[in-house]
């Protein structure tokens, strides 16, 4: 099958939902695809003239595994629905469930190359996630009901009047990207917060397990279970060698390759060289873009207020249009003041040019925003 390729060159612009082509869906969403196998669903749930919201929350349960488009057995037909018996009639009312997040996650602070396991739970849509890092030892709550922006508060931590964690679910409900923060007058203690999807815990931080040390299933392995029980995959069976524009790959002896390049799909992962125009200055820096299953970073992008950033959110490798952002403290500095800052542009195999938005709180209780753009080019 196909893999998905999407890319995090920068944070997705204010809870902007992307729709990925079936060649760029991970492998499960690949049976979640809202022109073909859930187009039926869609129209029977959202109407003849569905809204995007709408459509996003059908996908989303099929991507989930909350239910399916392709009757996959053991899953209910997208979308969940419940009845309801009132005197007179029963009426059936399509109930958008929220996307499931319960299960391990991979907890991480910028800049900070170790990272925490937790195990986040969920009673319909309120998530709880016990973060369990030495600087950020308490405990996050609230609603997240779907992919876009959302607002958690948390308890244990060391400001009195509790941290605020806005953030966003990105498409494909695999990575949540957030800034916490003590609100004011305490933001000494802040900064940004990523939580990625385990698809498997063994419980150690050892690679070559096949379960690795970031939680992710390894090539020519099949895990289950929890705690992960992982075997090895015989020559010959099917494998993923981490690569969005590869398919068809085999094991051989533990290694999984031989697959071939999908014909116009674009892998932004590598060292590029980039630029950043911000009101009338130039600057360069180099970033490492990292690409996989539907999510990429875009390590290091120069920007006017907030130094090197790390952009994160989706690409489309069909087009090479992307959606990323990053989010900063400044929305507690300024009324107004969003929490991320968005970058779109197109990718090609060897530049990209973008433009966006930077906002800062520069002036006390007021919101600046600096239109930027960002070009580069791949080093070889």
């Amino acid at each position: 099958m196909t893999k998905r390729a999407v890319v995090t060159l920068a944070a997705i612009a204010l809870g902007a939902g992307v729709f990925l082509s079936c060649p760029a869906m991970a492998d499960r969403s690949g049976r979640c695809d809202k022109v073909t196998t859930c187009n039926d669903e869609i129209s029977d749930a959202c109407g003849p003239h569905p809204s995007k919201s709408c459509v996003e929350n059908v996908i989303n349960q099929c991507k989930a595994g909350s239910c399916t488009c392709t009757g996959e057995p053991g899953l209910p037909e997208c979308p969940v629905t419940t009845t309801t018996t009132t005197t007179s009639s029963t009426t059936t009312t399509t109930t958008l469930v929220p996307v499931s997040l319960a299960g391990w996650w991979r907890a991480q602070e910028t800049g900070s190359a170790a990272g925490a396991f937790v195990e986040v739970t969920q009673t319909g849509d309120t998530v709880t996630i016990p973060v369990a890092l030495s600087s950020f030892p308490g405990q996050l709550t609230g609603t997240i009901s779907g992919v876009g922006e959302f607002n958690l508060t948390g308890v244990g931590y060391p400001c009195s009047n509790g941290p605020l964690y806005p953030g966003r679910l990105l498409p494909g409900a695999s990575l949540i990207d957030g800034f916490y923060l003590c609100p004011p007058p305490s933001t000494v203690f802040f900064g940004r917060l990523t939580l990625t999807r385990c698809t498997c815990h063994d419980g150690n931080t050892v690679d070559g397990d096949g379960c690795d040390a970031t939680c992710q299933v390894e090539p020519c392995f099949t895990c289950t279970g929890d705690p992960s029980v992982c075997t090895p995959t015989p020559d010959g069976g099917a494998c993923d060698d981490r690569q969005d524009c590869t398919t068809g790959e085999t094991c051989t002896a533990g290694t999984c390759g031989g697959g071939s390049i999908v014909v116009g799909c674009t892998d932004t992962t590598g060292v590029w060289q980039v630029t950043t125009e911000v009101f009338g200055a130039s600057l360069s820096g180099v970033a490492e873009v990292v690409q996989r299953g539907g999510i990429v970073t875009f390590g290091g992008i120069p920007t006017g207020f907030h130094g090197a950033q790390d952009y994160i959110g989706t690409i489309d490798p069909g087009t090479g249009t992307f959606d990323v952002a990053f989010p900063s403290v400044d929305f507690a500095g300024a009324i107004g003041c969003p929490v991320f800052s968005p970058l779109t542009g197109v990718a090609g195999v060897n530049a990209l040019s973008s433009s966006g938005t930077e906002y800062t709180a520069n002036r006390p209780t007021f919101c600046e925003s600096f239109l930027l753009a960002v070009t580069g080019t791949r080093v070889p």
